[in-house]
């Protein structure tokens, strides 16, 4: 899994999942350890968004972290977010 902060990401023209997360978020701290050492059919890039006033949050209309965004051809094709956190089962269900 790629780390990028979310003023350094654009989204490429590859097929990949953008998750966005914060450090001081407790669910995705629980997301990214379910994650360790599982494989997905789709790379993922991990966006932090520490800043609550960050521009990121409106530029790619993240509401909550953790969000998780399919992209293909640098759009967004699909997201999934919940106020209650994401699982990794979430990850997968984006991948198919």
């Amino acid at each position: 899994m790629r780390e990028v902060d979310c003023k350094d990401f654009i989204p490429s023209s590859n097929k990949f999942i953008a998750l966005f997360v914060a450090d001081w978020c407790g669910y995705c701290r629980r997301l990214l350890n379910e994650l360790k050492g599982k494989n997905f059919k789709i790379p993922i890039v991990l966006v932090k968004i520490n800043d609550v006033d960050d521009e990121c949050w409106d530029k790619f209309e993240i509401e909550v972290v953790p969000t998780a965004v399919l992209y293909e051809n640098g759009r967004p094709i699909k997201r999934k977010f919940s106020y209650r956190g994401l699982s990794s089962r979430d990850i997968e269900e984006l991948c198919i």
